[in-house]
Formats: C-alpha cells, structure tokens, sequence
C-alpha cells in the first residue's frame, strides 16, 4: 500500500482519489480552499465558498463517455451523485429533429446532469466515504526531493532524475510515495519541478475563442419548458445552451465571441442578456422560470450571474468568452445599445 497525495480536490482529484483508495493505497486529498460543503444541497449552490473553482456555477454537463467510465469503475460515485439529485438523461433524447424512439445503442449517450457544485459535494461524500482524507485551507508550496543540484538535460550516465518524496505545504512537509498533480489550467507544477532540477515540461495551450454567459432557472412542477429542444442553437452568431440540471432546475447559456469585448459587457446585465435569449425561437418560455441565484452567505443579496471565459478567469455575469467583433443576427448586424440593461445578471466563462 502506497502512500500518496492528490493536490486539488475539484471533480477531478476527487475522483482520482477514489479510484486509487480502490486499489488500496493510502491516499490524502489537499485543497487550498478552506471552506468544506455544506451538507444541504440547496446550501451547496447558495453558501459554498469555492474561489479556487470559478465556474462552480457555471453551465455544466458531463460527457457520456464520463458516465459509462464512472460506472464501470466507480459505481459508488454515481450512485452517490443520483441519490444527491442527479438526473440521468440522453444528449440525444430533446433533439428535435429525432424520428423514432431511442435504440438500445443509444444508451452510450447518457449522461448525468446536476449543477456542478451538487456533483463536487457528492464526490466530496464518496471519497470520504471510501476512506480518503481530505484536508482544506492547506496550500501546496512545492515538491520534496532529497537530490540536490539541477538538471538541463538529459541525467548524466550513472547520475538519477530528483526522486519527489513529498510535498511542501502552508503547513509544513508531508511526505508520500506519490504526488497527483490535479489542480487544474493553473497549476504550478512546471515551476516546482525546476525548483527540484527538472527541466519543465512543454506545454501547448490555445485559445478556443468564445464566451458563454450563463443563468440557472428553477422550473415550478419540476419539469422543463419543453419536451423536445436542441442542446444547442445557433442564431446569426450567438448560440444558446438549454442543459437541465437537477432538483428541477436547468441552465441558459449564451455563447459568443471572446473578442467581441461590447457584447460581453452587455451580457453581463439582465434586460441585454434575457432580450438575446428571446431572439431564439420558443426561447421565451425558458425565461418564466424563476432565476436561481447564488445567495452571497456575508451579504444575503443575489448572486450576479457570472461570467468566466474558458480560460477560467473570473467574470461577472453567466458569460463564457468568445472572439470577434462584428457579427450578423438574423441576417442583420447586431444593434447591441437595444440590449443595454441596468442590473448585471449573468455569470460569464471565457475559452
């Protein structure tokens, strides 16, 4: 048995805590967020405190290639996730263009949809639940290595790469046969390894260029406006995202280009954004929902919807960012001064 240590505990660490606690190793789970979730779901979405993930809130669906691997290897995990509220449900079911029922193959499609902050709580149970240690407010300041010296090249004949033995954190070291890096786009791993004498890594990052900006509506009788929808619809040069969510509740999100600066300041307030939304057809009745807020746990006021571009740098409103500057809607050049509101009302994501 093997003692190890995964940095972050986002979905992603989680579940690589998971699957190694079911090999049997020893594993503690680090999080530099000090603020553990509550045990309400509802209190999941309005009081948790998670900085270091800012599109917690954010539209959120997982792939279908998610849910068979899940299922197959961490059955637990799902069934905690579906006890917690999460809805099983077809990407390709709401297709409006779909003849016929669904075939027996069609189940590859499944996937499970919640809001993502229900899904990281119920993560958070299940890795507990499987004996993995969790441990918040604690910040990861670099790797342990007894070598000293440092590396340019390739190890000279005879001469080992630095062994990591641990980490060294906000707390002191902690030492671990093994150290998971999953702490996301922002890591800093790169630098802790040259601080050890290895040469960093390459990396190759792009830009996706666009931006989404997102709401959360919860519907009365738990059901969704519509039976049939596309997931996804494209008018002129925006897109709007329909993703239901759990315990009656589903996501709006527009997308559009992340240098397309003027539209992304309007999305970010209600009036501008919900007049975009209604420029889709049978789009209006998505809107009748209540919206569902964040409710800030030091002020009591509603949370602005957000906005944060894939590259996950905080946003304001439901926005995801995009590029480009001049666009057409419905054949003509969008006139975004007749969207300008007063409240900001969408939280935004860039890519």
């Amino acid at each position: 048995m093997a003692s190890i240590v995964v940095l972050g505990a986002a979905l992603g660490g989680l579940q690589t805590a998971l699957l190694l606690a079911a090999d049997g190793h020893q594993v503690t789970v680090l999080e530099r967020d000090p603020h553990p979730a509550p045990s309400d779901p509802d209190a999941v979405w309005s009081h948790w405190h998670r900085p270091g993930i800012p599109q917690l809130r954010l539209t959120h669906l997982p792939l279908a290639r998610w849910l068979q691997l899940a299922e197959a290897h961490l059955p637990a995990l799902v069934a905690q996730m579906t006890e917690a509220g999460a809805v099983r449900m077809n990407v390709l079911a709401p297709e409006p263009g779909l003849r016929g029922g669904l075939l027996a193959a069609d189940a590859r499609f499944d996937t499970l949809a919640a809001r993502r902050c229900l899904l990281e709580h119920a993560a958070t149970r299940a890795a507990v639940a499987a004996g993995v240690r969790i441990e918040r407010g604690i910040v990861c300041r670099g790797l342990r290595s007894p070598g000293g010296g440092r590396i340019t090249g390739p190890p000279a004949p005879g001469r080992r790469a630095p062994h990591v033995t641990g980490v060294e954190t906000s707390t002191g070291p902690l030492e671990a046969d093994l150290v998971v890096d999953c702490t996301g786009r922002r890591s800093l791993l790169p630098s802790w390894l040259r601080d050890i004498g290895v040469p960093g890594p390459v990396e190759e990052v792009g830009r996706r260029g666009f931006t989404y900006c997102c709401r959360y509506f919860r519907s009365a009788d738990g059901a969704l406006p519509a039976r049939t929808f596309p997931l996804l619809a494209e008018h002129g040069s925006l897109g709007l995202l329909r993703i239901r969510a759990d315990h009656g509740t589903y996501s709006l999100g527009l997308i559009s280009r992340s240098d397309d600066h003027e539209l992304r300041r309007l999305l970010r307030h209600e009036r501008a954004w919900s007049a975009a939304v209604r420029r889709f057809p049978g789009a209006d009745a998505w809107l009748e929902g209540p919206a569902h807020h964040r409710r800030r746990p030091d002020h009591g006021r509603p949370h602005r919807p957000q906005a944060d571009p894939v590259r996950r740098r905080r946003r304001t409103p439901l926005c995801h960012r995009a590029g480009g500057r001049r666009r057409r809607v419905g054949g003509h050049r969008a006139d975004h001064r007749a969207w300008a509101g007063d409240e900001p009302a969408a939280q935004c994501a860039a890519a």
